[in-house]
């Protein structure tokens, strides 16, 4: 396996070493880490969610830029701080929120990959102005049982669709050029559409 730059996950992330290396995770496709993530989630496989995450995958970007002899120990400790919070995570209507999706990709549910698009968008003026790579990948979700069924706005969701936002690892570090830990697309967040929502008490 060819290593990717500075940062080791070896540490950190022992499940996944190997699992997206420089070139395997390149060349997947946004509907093909969307599986992934989706199949990780449900069976609680922080391993590999932190390894397509891009907020775990920007820290640790932002580690490999500390001195060598201090960034295991950064790796470990935020490593440590997304497991936890990934555990205690309870449902919440805003779905930007990191974890959120652990109610919404549950176990048992079913779903249909409905719409991909990739596109570039524009960064920012404050940090060097340059195009970034996302990729929105629509799934719809149904949920068989109230009793897996995600809360949304105080109901049970029996379906909807569930908008995927995903992002280049190389663009997750804003203005920074420099070669990411894995390369290729990294889940960001999801949006319900909320003209699609059927509730089971409807």
């Amino acid at each position: 396996m060819k290593k990717t730059v500075g940062v080791v996950l070896v540490a950190c992330l022992v499940g996944v070493v190997g699992y997206f290396t420089y070139e395997s995770a390149a060349a997947k496709k946004p509907e093909a880490v969307v599986r992934t993530y989706i199949k990780a989630m449900m069976n609680r496989d922080f391993d590999t969610l932190a390894a397509i995450n891009y907020r775990p995958q920007k820290q640790a970007n932002i580690i490999d830029r500390a001195p060598k002899a201090e960034q295991a120990k950064l790796l470990q400790k935020m490593y440590e701080g997304y497991r936890k919070s990934f555990e205690a995570m309870k449902p919440i209507d805003n779905t930007t929120v990191t974890w959120s999706e652990k109610f919404f990709f549950a176990p048992g549910m079913d779903y249909e990959i409905i719409h991909v698009e990739k596109k570039t968008s524009p960064g920012t003026p404050s940090s060097d102005y340059r195009f970034r790579s996302v990729a929105t990948v629509v799934i719809a979700a149904s949920y068989p049982s109230p009793d897996i069924a995600p809360l949304y706005r105080g109901r049970r969701i029996k379906k909807a669709n569930l908008q995927i936002d995903l992002i280049q690892s190389q663009d997750v570090v804003k203005g920074i050029q420099a070669k990411p830990v894995h390369e290729g697309w990294l889940f960001k967040w999801f949006l319900v559409d909320e003209s699609s929502i059927i509730y089971w008490d409807s």
